[in-house]
């Protein structure tokens, strides 16, 4: 497990390890502009001039402008000083685009951070009655065991923009799968686990988490949908079976709050708990199973970001990668926004949403099984629900 701090450059060493065309452009990619003081004006003023409200306004507006160049000469200097210094193997912004704006913010990663895409219904899940989301959230979770293999021995293809196919950053790709923000005091960090030592994801129903196989330990590529679809099977057994758990409402609280939180959990549970929140924590990807049926856009959108009243416990916020997907199967994705933009996400949704289930079955039908039984992750922990319950409060508001 590596646990970043939010610099990019501390993991850059897994791109080499890895190599492959994901990593092979990184050595000669443009370095990140600083635009010059007169740039910066010539963008801005059109962009303002149009709010100006009265000739007062503009006069002043157009007044700062004139003195502007002297008064952040310095600071412009400062800027350049750091890109061809400090930061010269890197971009100068992304530490503190990772740190100031996403690791250090204290409020809920709920709304303020995260963001999702709802996707297509897959209209060859209807084969079966009544198990429309299990067949949903298999294909789903197959297509993603083909995008990681891809990811994980770099392997996939470096995205491109444009005319002339200009190739992008692939660095957000290492904190794709396998991968969690934990809550620290004044900054979070982001850890990352070794895919291959781990096969499974999580999944989530009536507020329970279970660690399930996805990837044949021996080869990485993704299991039979069918063995999937047992396992998901036994998952909404095993979660309806119980009383709901609230715990996952956690993540959703303010970061200090989440963090004081997590001690008195691991104060509780000791090691128990540690190795429990380590099989959370490590999962491919975290599928939540809901119980509810949205039906409008405006409920299906509810149900992505947040959770809503009926689901929000059925979340863990801090997974990198949440698959969402309702009782009627409608269903979409949720990306903790940290140390990965949007762009590597459309590319992973891209195919999810290209892998129909009878896409998916008719790709599995030869690939080896290697089921092993469902383990729910926090069955044997007996957490104090009382010492909790104010927090756990603090999270469902």
């Amino acid at each position: 497990m590596i646990e970043s701090k939010g610099d990019y450059r501390d993991e850059a060493f897994l791109e080499r390890h890895i190599g492959g065309p994901l990593y092979e452009e990184q050595d000669s990619l443009p370095r990140l502009p600083i635009p010059s003081i007169q740039e910066t004006l010539d963008r801005f003023l059109p962009t303002a001039l149009p709010l100006v409200r009265n000739d007062e306004e503009k006069k002043g507006l157009l007044s700062a402008c004139e003195v502007f160049p002297e008064q952040a000469k310095k600071l412009q200097e400062r800027l350049v000083s750091r890109r061809d210094g400090e930061m010269k193997d890197s971009s100068w912004l992304q530490l503190w685009w990772n740190q100031f704006i996403y690791l250090q913010y204290r409020e809920s990663v709920v709304i303020n951070v995260s963001y999702f895409f709802q996707f297509h219904d897959d209209p060859t899940t209807d084969l079966v009655k009544n198990k429309t989301n299990v067949q949903r959230a298999a294909s789903m979770l197959f297509a993603t065991g083909e995008f990681r293999q891809k990811v994980c021995s770099g392997t996939l293809t470096v995205d491109r923009i444009g005319k002339k196919q200009t190739p992008l950053c692939a660095t957000p790709y290492k904190y794709m799968f396998h991968a969690c923000r934990i809550p620290q005091p004044g900054m979070d960090t982001y850890r990352i686990y070794d895919p291959a030592r781990y096969n499974h994801a999580v999944v989530a129903r009536n507020g329970h988490f279970f660690s399930v196989e996805i990837s044949h330990p021996e080869t990485g590529n993704p299991l039979p949908v069918d063995d999937i679809e047992r396992q998901l099977e036994e998952c909404i057994r095993l979660g309806d079976a119980k009383p709901p758990s609230q715990i996952g409402l956690l993540t959703s609280s303010n970061r200090d709050t989440w963090t004081h939180a997590r001690e008195i959990l691991l104060k509780e549970g000791g090691d128990t708990m540690r190795e429990a929140l380590e099989v959370l924590e490590s999962g491919a990807v975290l599928v939540s199973l809901d119980n509810t049926m949205p039906i409008s856009r405006d409920e299906c959108c509810i149900s992505l970001l947040t959770g809503g009243e009926a689901s929000g416990s059925n979340r863990w916020f801090d997974k990198s990668i949440q698959l969402v997907v309702a009782e009627n199967g409608k269903a979409g994705i949720l990306g903790e926004h940290s140390m990965m933009d949007g762009m590597t996400l459309v590319r992973l949704s891209d195919h999810l949403t290209k892998t129909t289930y009878a896409n998916a079955k008719a790709r599995s039908q030869s690939a080896p099984s290697s089921l092993v039984a469902v383990k729910d992750i926090f069955a044997s922990l007996s957490v104090d629900d009382a010492a909790l319950a104010p927090l756990i409060e603090t999270g469902r508001s």
